[in-house]
């Protein structure tokens, strides 16, 4: 029961602040995270269990508007993928826990994928994963986007050291165009 969440700026699509709400089993982080991009630094303040307060703060250098995991997804939908062909790479710059990244994401082509809502044409990106404690190996994760002006992600799969996991769109409102599904 995981619920992440982020505010950017409208006018550069950085980041501004972020949170994850983690409830895995047993395991439990409630984190924010606030930019400041004028003196390149992130400031991670974690909430101790039994007070309820965020406390722990500590403060991490970030590359030149790093964005969170969600800002990422909306600078996905200001690429023009017309202009890419399959093999192309993709680049952003990002923060999370407490390292800055520059991940580079590969364009993997067109597929028409089979969901909960029906057959969505969709762009396939493939991010390039650092070396991290999560997710297993280089090409962990792939995510199907969807080949409409929305540019929504439709389904993430990532594999990860004790497993697989993975999201689908399973509904939608208030998309400023139709999602384009196909018979």
């Amino acid at each position: 029961d995981d619920n992440w969440g982020a505010f950017l700026d409208t006018a550069t699509l950085s980041t501004q602040k972020s949170y994850r709400r983690i409830r895995e089993g047993r395991y439990q982080l409630d984190e924010q995270t606030v930019f400041d991009h004028g003196s390149g630094l992130a400031t991670v303040s974690v909430r101790d269990r039994k007070t309820g307060n965020y406390n722990t703060k500590k403060s991490f250098k970030i590359p030149a508007l790093a964005t969170d995991l969600i800002g990422g997804f909306v600078h996905l939908r200001f690429i023009d993928f017309a202009k890419l062909k399959k093999g192309d790479s993709i680049s952003i710059t990002g923060f999370l826990e407490d390292s800055g990244y520059h991940l580079r994401i590969l364009y993997d082509g067109l597929q028409t994928i089979q969901t909960f809502l029906g057959k969505v044409p969709c762009h396939v990106l493939v991010p390039r994963m650092p070396e991290n404690k999560l997710f297993e190996g280089e090409n962990s994760i792939k995510v199907w986007i969807s080949q409409d002006q929305n540019k929504i992600p439709v389904k993430i799969h990532a594999r990860m050291f004790i497993g697989s996991t993975g999201i689908e769109l399973s509904g939608f409102r208030n998309l400023k165009s139709s999602l384009r599904i196909v018979p």
